[in-house]
């Protein structure tokens, strides 16, 4: 039998969500046109993802990401970005994102900021 707990009243939590302010509803289209992999002096690697936008005036973009130890572990936000581009199995290098496309909206802060291109192409 489970215990019975009240979120409210026996375990305190306090979640900011974003308000719709903060999420520019707008999708951008990129294209990957290189990436950078090194290891930073505290051992974590860094993956850098550089991408041209498809269209309109905005510049060249780097989209940062950390991998964890040898990049066996990935954040939500870099598997959001591998699915986005779409590779749906396994990534065993990095240069298979280069000359892939991928939709951003609110800079690509958070994992749920990244979807498939045809986000960017669907009318508003």
């Amino acid at each position: 039998m489970r215990p019975q707990i009240s979120i409210g009243n026996d375990l305190p939590i306090s979640i900011t969500l974003p308000t719709p302010d903060d999420v520019e509803k707008k999708w951008v289209g990129w294209r990957v046109w290189a990436v950078d992999l090194h290891r930073d002096a505290d051992r974590k690697l860094r993956l850098n993802v550089f991408a041209d936008p498809i269209d309109g005036p905005k510049q060249q973009e780097v989209f940062e990401f950390f991998l964890g130890p040898l990049g066996q572990t990935a954040s939500p936000r870099f598997t959001a970005l591998a699915v986005a581009c779409g590779i749906r199995t396994r990534l065993t290098s990095v240069d298979q994102l280069e000359g892939r496309y991928f939709a951003t909206r609110n800079g690509g802060k958070l994992s749920i900021d990244f979807g498939s291109l045809e986000f960017a192409l669907a009318p508003a």
